[in-house]
């Protein structure tokens, strides 16, 4: 019982990633913003939509889903058996979010897209 109730906590923080609190603090001057873009679109364009930069360095803060449920529905939840420099998105096809398993084989990149999913981004002040 101890082994599965271990294994079912390991799989919840790898779905749902490290509480907030356990995450490194963004000073404000970064201006930190998880923004979502529309279907097709680079974190490079949504970003510079909103007077802001692209920051891959912020990706574990978007790779979670809580942060993708804050930011769009996922109807079908999250699911995080999927790799990719794209990821994470909404799957509106799908109805379903999906976060990047391997991103340290598949690093977030700003400038990757997908013709069918909106990707959540995260977005800083230029400094």
């Amino acid at each position: 019982m101890k082994t599965m109730m271990s294994s079912f906590f390991s799989d919840m923080a790898r779905r749902y990633g490290e509480p907030e609190g356990k995450l490194p603090a963004i000073p404000p001057s970064l201006g930190f913003k998880s923004v979502m873009g529309g279907k097709g679109e680079s974190c490079d364009s949504v970003c510079s939509r909103e007077g802001l930069k692209c920051n891959s360095e912020h990706s574990q803060r978007v790779n979670r889903c809580s942060a993708l449920e804050e930011a769009a529905t996922c109807l079908y939840g999250c699911n995080d058996m999927y790799y990719g420099n794209d990821l994470p998105v909404l799957d509106e096809s799908k109805e379903m979010c999906l976060m990047n398993s391997k991103p340290s084989e598949f690093p977030f990149l700003c400038d990757a897209q997908h013709p069918s999913t909106r990707r959540l981004c995260p977005c800083t002040r230029e400094l």
